[in-house]
C-alpha cells in the first residue's frame, strides 16, 4: 500500500466525505473553537495529470466555513453537494465552474461568515446534528440521518419540508434513540430507507405508504454505527460499536447474516459495494483502515493514520484507490 497526503485540515478534523463521478472530493469539516463548534465545506477537485506526474494532484476548487460542525456530505449530482450540521441542518450548495474569492470576516455576534459560496437551500426540521446523507432518484430524492431519533426524506430542491419522517421508537421509553446512519434499498425507485440505530436495531421504512412504519426490522445486540449498499439491491453492508462488520439481507433472517469480527474497537465507516466481486473498505476507530473481500476476508490492512478514521471513499471504479479521513485533520489518499 502506497500512502499520500492530499490536504491537511488542520484545525478542523474530518466527519465526512464523498467523490463525486467526475472525481471531485468533498469534505465535512468541524472544529472546537471557544465553547461551540464550527465547520468547513471543502471540494477539492483533481489536476490532469501530466505524463511525468504519476499520482493525481488536488486543487481547492472552494471552500466555505460554517457556523456548525458539518457531520456528513454527499453528491446531490455533478453540480450539486448537500451538507448536514451539528445544528440539525441540511443544506445543498451548487457547485462552482471556477474558485471563487473566499474571505473570513467576523460578524456582530463573533460568528464567522464565508463570502463566495453559500447554499441555496436549507432543511431545517431536525432537532439534533445530522449523523448520515444518502441520495437516490437521479437526485430527486434525499434522506438525513440525526441524533433526534428521526431520519427524514426530503425532494431534492427548493422545497423545505420533509416528506417523511421516520421515528425510530425506543424498546424503553426511558430510552433516548440516536440514528447513526442511512441509505437507500432501492437507489433508483427510491421507496425503502434503510436507517440504523444506537439501540443496535436496523430498520427497513417502506414510503409507498402514506404514513411509512418500519416494515421490517433487524436487532444486531451492539449500536450500529453506519450502514452502505451493497451490488445486491435488498442488502446492506453494517459496521458496529463493537467492531464487527456484517451483511444483512432483508430477504433472511438475521441468524443466517453473514459477519466478521477484526476489531474489539468501533467501525466508523464502510464504503459501498459497486459490484458483487469489488472490495470493502472499512474505517475503525483506532486508526485502522482493512479492505475487504465480498466474503469479508481481509485482503489489505492500510497503515498512516493513529486516530480515528471517519470516512473513507474509493477513487475511480476499479477500486485500487482510497481515500481517508479523521480526527487527525488529514486527508490520505492510499494506492493498494
Amino acid at each position: 500500500v502506497i500512502m499520500a497526503l492530499v490536504l491537511s485540515t488542520s484545525p478542523r478534523h474530518i466527519d465526512s466525505l464523498a467523490v463525486s463521478e467526475e472525481g471531485v472530493i468533498a469534505l465535512a469539516a468541524s472544529s472546537l473553537t471557544g465553547d461551540v463548534w464550527d465547520g468547513e465545506l471543502i471540494l477539492l477537485r483533481p489536476a490532469v495529470r501530466g505524463a511525468d506526474c504519476a499520482r493525481p494532484v488536488y486543487h481547492d476548487l472552494t471552500r466555505s466555513v460554517t457556523e456548525a460542525g458539518n457531520g456528513a456530505v454527499a453528491w446531490v449530482s455533478a453540480s450539486v453537494v448537500a451538507s448536514g450540521d451539528d445544528s440539525g441542518d441540511v443544506a445543498l450548495w451548487h457547485v462552482p465552474a471556477t474558485s471563487p474569492e473566499l474571505s473570513e470576516s467576523p460578524a456582530a455576534d463573533g460568528e464567522k461568515a464565508a463570502a463566495g459560496w453559500l447554499p441555496f437551500a436549507m432543511y431545517s426540521e431536525h432537532e439534533a446534528a445530522v449523523s448520515g446523507l444518502a441520495v437516490a432518484a437521479a437526485g430527486q430524492r434525499i434522506v438525513s440521518a440525526s441524533l433526534d431519533g428521526s431520519a427524514k426524506v426530503w425532494c431534492g430542491g427548493l422545497q423545505s419540508a420533509a416528506a417523511h419522517t421516520l421515528v425510530h421508537v425506543a424498546a424503553d421509553a426511558w430510552c433516548d434513540v440516536q440514528v447513526l446512519g442511512v441509505g437507500w434499498c432501492d437507489a433508483a425507485a427510491a421507496q425503502c430507507v434503510v436507517s440504523v440505530a444506537d439501540d443496535g436495531v436496523a430498520r427497513l421504512w417502506d414510503l409507498r405508504a402514506a404514513s411509512p412504519l418500519a416494515r421490517s426490522s433487524a436487532c444486531l445486540r451492539a449500536p450500529i454505527t453506519c450502514v452502505a449498499t451493497t451490488a445486491e439491491e435488498h442488502t446492506q453492508l453494517l459496521g458496529l460499536q463493537c467492531g464487527r462488520v456484517c451483511v444483512l439481507d432483508w430477504r433472511s433472517s438475521p441468524e443466517e447474516m453473514q459477519e466478521q469480527q477484526l476489531s474489539t474497537v468501533a467501525v466508523r465507516a464502510v464504503t459501498p459495494q459497486r459490484s458483487a466481486s469489488s472490495p470493502i473498505g472499512v474505517a475503525y476507530d483506532d486508526g485502522a483502515v482493512r479492505v475487504l473481500g465480498a466474503d469479508l476476508s481481509v485482503l489489505a490492512s492500510v497503515e498512516g493514520h493513529t486516530d480515528t478514521v471517519c470516512a473513507l471513499s474509493w477513487l475511480g471504479g476499479d477500486c485500487t484507490e482510497i481515500i481517508t479521513g479523521g480526527a487527525e485533520q488529514r486527508l490520505l489518499r492510499h494506492e493498494i
